[in-house]
């Protein structure tokens, strides 16, 4: 498991600027600095919000199995978005997961205590339902993975 510091991105909606970063992911078993990186673009268009991903040299990208959305992809590789409003720590927050085998997991998070208890799953998203457009291309230890979700469903739920 990896893990990465916090980075944050403040968008306007409908705002076409793309925001490029390369963030540095740590093993989460012993905080070692892993030896792949990941590049990340988020931007808005007119109808979508963003989320393209590029994950080079991840040893791990073809042990993944799971290929059910909403299934716990969280137990395997994944990459995760955590979306919110404002700059606060939120209390409510949709968390979007995509693993390298095109599957999804998206739900709404509520995190009453900002993060000093437990956080709670309070609902389910679809990505059929929600039109989320998303495709992953899987080469050797690369992994490419654009995302679209839909402005329209970012609303608080």
């Amino acid at each position: 498991m990896i893990s990465t510091e916090e980075y944050k991105f403040n968008l306007e909606k409908k705002q076409k600027k793309t925001t490029q970063v390369q963030p540095h992911f740590k093993y989460a078993t012993d905080g070692r600095i892993s030896d792949f990186k990941t590049e990340v673009e988020v931007w808005y268009s007119e109808d979508y919000f963003n989320i393209k991903f590029e994950c080079k040299g991840d040893d791990f990208v073809n042990q993944n199995i799971m290929q059910i959305h909403n299934a716990p992809l969280y137990n395997q590789e994944v990459f995760e978005v955590f979306i919110s409003e404002g700059e606060a720590d939120p209390k409510k927050y949709l968390e979007v997961e995509i693993n390298p085998n095109n599957a999804l997991w998206i739900g709404w998070i509520d995190n009453p205590t900002l993060g000093s208890e437990t956080q709670t799953l309070n609902k389910m998203v679809d990505p059929e339902e929600a039109k989320i457009l998303h495709a992953v291309q899987k080469l050797k230890t690369v992994g490419v993975a654009p995302c679209k979700y839909p402005g329209s469903s970012l609303a608080k739920k």
